[in-house]
Order: structure tokens, then C-alpha cells, then sequence
């Protein structure tokens, strides 16, 4: 349950994310996009949110809406006192990401 400072927040800058693919770098195409972090782990609004995405994205790209369904799925089906949800497709991609970004990192770091 969020604290009610946080209730009356709004949509505020919370996270800092980046491209593995480096298109918001600059110059790159998505240099200046916005995006909305979810927090599939304890936000209770997750699911639905993901559910909701799936739906609108289906015809453009049925492969992410399978995916993000398979997500809610595994979400719902895990309980707070439980383990945590077996890894999905997106956590994998998570992690894979994560490691591009460090490899990217370190390479500029020899530089």
C-alpha cells in the first residue's frame, strides 16, 4: 500500500531508463521519448495494467501481447506470502538487458 504522500504525487520523473539498444543517446532516434516504468513485482495496479496493454497492442504485435498475458498470469498467480512468480519471457529480457547495459558501460569505461 503506498504511503498518502506518495497517493498524491502524480506521474513524477522516478526512474532513469535507458535503450540497450542506444537509440536515446544523443542524435538517436528516441533521444528525447518518456517512458513509464511498472513495477510488476508489488504494484497492485501491474496486472491490470499489463492486461490492459496486451489487449490495445494485440493486432500491431501479438507476440508482446501473448507475452505480457503469460506475465499477468504469472503474477496473479503467485500470492505476496509465496515465492516469487517463476521468471517470464519479460523477466529474462530484463535481465538480458541489464547485462548489455553494464557490458556498454564497462566498454566505455576502456575507452
Amino acid at each position: 500500500m503506498s504511503s498518502p504522500e506518495r497517493r498524491g504525487q502524480g506521474l513524477i520523473g522516478k526512474y532513469r531508463v535507458g535503450r540497450v539498444d542506444g537509440t536515446d543517446g544523443p542524435g538517436g532516434r528516441h533521444e528525447r521519448c518518456r517512458y513509464f516504468v511498472l513495477d510488476m513485482t508489488h504494484d497492485r495496479h501491474a496486472v491490470p495494467a499489463l492486461r490492459a496493454y496486451a489487449d490495445s497492442c494485440e493486432a500491431d504485435y501479438p507476440v508482446l501481447a501473448r507475452d505480457l498475458r503469460q506475465a499477468a498470469d504469472a503474477l496473479e498467480a503467485s500470492t505476496p506470502a509465496a515465492a516469487p512468480a517463476p521468471a517470464t519471457k519479460i523477466d529474462r529480457l530484463v535481465e538480458e538487458s541489464q547485462l548489455e547495459t553494464e557490458r556498454g558501460r564497462a566498454a566505455r569505461r576502456r575507452e
